[in-house]
């Protein structure tokens, strides 16, 4: 029985100049932004391993995760010549919380001269996350803890089979699924819309040898993934930055 505990506390400042950017030879424009970011994680996992026969080994856990994240933003526009310039500051502040169990057992099939060993696993995972933002345009304020939220729930599975030919020579295949919660972007528009999980499908197939009194080490794999609504994180629309 093992436990991990694990904390991290990360804060930065951000302060561009992106000095004079010649919109017009006349009137040039002046681009500075300042930022501070400030995250808190917290982890802990509870693990089971055990050997339950011969041929047989499990490990099982729990875990769960917590981070609390802000990041303050403030942009000044202004036109050097004629004395203009606009001011906006921005506040946004994310909570994210996961809850897991996992468990995963090797099987030495009593078959083809104890080649053979079948893993079978699978997490199932619970995702909460919430965020708010807070804008001020020019001493105006337009927007005040404006929210959104999400759940999200999964089970993965996965299996492989493997194969040890020899002591030196090793092949195995694959399969595996895998997710990736939803969330929101802090530059959206309208800042509660949001988007939904990435979930993945993947196979692999490879072989892991060592070779001539293990001074050679060769190993090959091949991958084949399908991804279901994939996060990518660039603007689709320069209209709704919560597009992604």
């Amino acid at each position: 029985l093992r436990s991990l505990s694990a904390y991290r506390g990360f804060s930065a400042r951000q302060d561009i100049n992106y000095g004079l950017a010649q919109s017009t030879p006349t009137f040039p424009l002046l681009v500075e932004q300042d930022g501070y970011y400030r995250t808190q994680q917290y982890s802990q996992e509870l693990q089971l391993i055990a050997n339950l026969t011969d041929r047989l080994d499990f490990t099982g856990g729990l875990y769960y995760y917590r981070e609390k994240g802000r990041h303050d933003n403030a942009v000044n526009l202004g036109y050097v010549q004629p004395g203009f310039n606009s001011i906006t500051n921005s506040r946004v502040d994310a909570l994210s919380t996961s809850y897991a169990a996992y468990a995963q057992s090797t099987w030495n099939l009593p078959v083809f001269d104890d080649k053979l060993k079948l893993t079978v696993g699978g997490r199932y995972t619970k995702d909460k996350r919430r965020a708010s933002r807070d804008f001020v345009n020019n001493g105006v304020v337009t927007e005040d803890g404006i929210t959104n939220s999400q759940k999200f729930s999964n089970f993965s599975p996965m299996t492989n089979l493997a194969v040890q030919w020899t002591r030196d020579i090793m092949s195995y295949v694959k399969f595996s699924k895998g997710y990736k919660a939803g969330g929101s972007a802090e530059s959206a528009p309208d800042f509660t819309k949001t988007f939904g999980p990435e979930k993945v499908t993947a196979w692999e197939a490879g072989i892991k040898t060592q070779l001539f009194d293990r001074l050679l080490t060769f190993n090959a794999t091949a991958f084949y993934n399908t991804f279901d609504d994939i996060q990518i994180d660039f603007v689709a629309d320069p209209v709704n930055t919560s597009i992604i």
